[in-house]
């Protein structure tokens, strides 16, 4: 299950799956939605007990000048 796009209360933001919580941002700040994605996709590793199957798997990047960083197959 992926990380997703997701708005909540007139703000973008990244969930994990369709029933994770959304972490929201402000729309254009890079940072802030880094940092967002970041959430959803370490919220997808606890509710997998860290036991991420093949298909739940995915390499995302996130800029590290932003305040974000690499997760390659968790």
């Amino acid at each position: 299950m992926p990380v997703k796009a997701c708005s909540e209360k007139g703000l973008n933001g990244w969930k994990w799956g369709d029933s994770g919580k959304c972490y929201t941002y402000p729309t254009g700040n890079t940072t802030a939605s880094g940092k967002a994605k970041q959430k959803a996709f370490l919220q997808g590793a606890a509710v997998t007990g860290g036991k991420m199957t093949e298909d739940k798997t995915e390499t995302i990047f996130i800029d590290t000048t932003e305040g974000n960083f690499w997760l390659t197959n968790i």
